[in-house]
């Protein structure tokens, strides 16, 4: 999880009155567990984010991030905080750090996804292979027992 401190996230301001949703982006300062663990997607984890939101510190479920991409907007008002000292001034390098280090984790994520569809399919297809490779097998079943096979 050390990976993550230090970067910015997509977060959903709660209590909008708009019909739209409004996003923040801010910045991950640190990582703690709690007790109860929490689902997100089919994995269960306890751990929560510790974010900087404009001047205070929030814990986040993970689920609580967006995974859209950022807005211009967005980014104008992350600009703002950073002029504003709300938010820890990025450099290039460090951005560039975080991509390299969070799109790796990303991928990895991807490909077990995709695996595990892979593997659904597979499983799938042998059943209705197995069905229709071996059709005679339900025909011989539900014949009377008093017919064989080869008197019938």
């Amino acid at each position: 999880m050390r990976r993550i401190i230090g970067s910015v996230v997509r977060i959903r301001i709660p209590g909008s009155d708009q019909k739209q949703d409004i996003y923040r982006l801010v910045q991950v300062v640190g990582t703690s567990k709690v007790a109860e663990p929490y689902k997100i997607g089919t994995r269960m984890t306890n751990v929560m984010l510790e974010i900087i939101n404009l001047d205070k510190k929030e814990l986040i479920s993970i689920d609580g991030i967006s995974n859209q991409e950022f807005s211009e907007d967005e980014c104008r008002r992350l600009r703002q905080c950073i002029k504003c000292g709300l938010s820890k001034r990025l450099s290039v390098g460090e951005i560039q750090e975080k991509v390299v280090t969070l799109q790796a984790v990303r991928v990895i994520d991807v490909l077990e996804a995709e695996i595990l569809r892979l593997s659904h399919l597979r499983d799938r297809a042998s059943e209705k292979g197995h069905r229709k490779e071996y059709p005679f097998r339900l025909l011989k079943s539900s014949l009377p027992p008093s017919c064989s096979a080869l008197k019938c």
